[in-house]
């Protein structure tokens, strides 16, 4: 194991920190769904809701993003 100082581990994180958020700020948006499948979600932990009131879930669960659901 070889050994380092303070001052080059300050160094070297401190560089590495600027390069992640340089990269983060000039970065395209990212995907959600990078294999291009649709997002789903089950309806079990949703299950007070989903006894309450059916269509007013699906629209909460649609403006979240979800587009599929399985009923559980």
């Amino acid at each position: 194991m070889t050994s380092i100082s303070r001052r080059a581990f300050l160094k070297t994180a401190a560089t590495d920190a600027a390069l992640a958020g340089f990269m983060a700020a000039v970065a395209p948006a990212l995907r959600a769904n990078p294999l291009g499948l649709p997002i789903g979600s089950q309806t079990y932990p949703h299950r007070a809701l989903l006894k309450q009131d059916f269509p007013a879930l699906l629209k909460l669960l649609a403006s979240i993003g979800v587009e599929r659901i399985e009923l559980c």
